[in-house]
């Protein structure tokens, strides 16, 4: 399976949309992310994209289609040193590998860039792919925060699950 991460373009929007119109894809993420997802949505997203250099938010491609969105927030202060991961996939493109290999290519990109040596991610409690995602891509569960967050009207926990430079295990050559 051929799966690449690049920085959204303008050419993105009908692609994005087709992956990210999928209800249950915003079930496990913070809820800025809309549904439906409108062309309109599409185009703000990735104009914001090209505003920022370097980039830190990707579009992920399977065998040359848009499929997802993957991306980092280089933390600052005292955490300066430190990443937020975060990805999403269309749901027809869900348990086929994908989300492990763009993964493990941004944890790649991550740490080759100066400055940062740690990485977290933030996952619902009901979001067990995504668990499964990173822990294959080696990161460990440092902490468990209950009943954090309301989705849908559901309190759920938030795992907070961690990487590091010293720890980093991917699984990709």
């Amino acid at each position: 399976m051929n799966v690449l991460i690049r920085p959204w373009r303008l050419g993105d929007r009908e692609g994005l949309v087709l992956a990210a119109n999928h209800e249950k894809v915003g079930r496990t993420l913070r809820d800025g992310f809309p549904f439906p997802y409108t062309k309109e949505e599409a185009e703000k997203w990735i104009n914001l994209q090209l505003l920022c250099y370097p980039p830190t938010q990707f579009a992920i491609f399977s065998e040359g289609t848009l499929v997802g969105g993957i991306g980092f927030i280089h933390k600052d202060n005292i955490y300066s040193n430190r990443a937020e991961i975060g990805y999403w996939l269309g749901e027809p493109y869900w348990n086929q590998g994908i989300g492990t290999r763009a993964v493990g290519l941004l944890v790649d990109r991550i740490f080759a860039r100066p400055g940062i040596e740690h990485l977290f991610a933030e996952v619902f409690s009901n979001n067990p792919a995504s668990i499964r995602i990173l822990e294959k891509n080696g990161f460990l569960r440092d902490a468990t925060i209950q009943k954090t967050i309301e989705k849908e009207g559901i309190l759920l926990d938030i795992y907070i699950y961690v990487n590091s430079v010293n720890n980093n295990q991917n699984i990709l050559p």
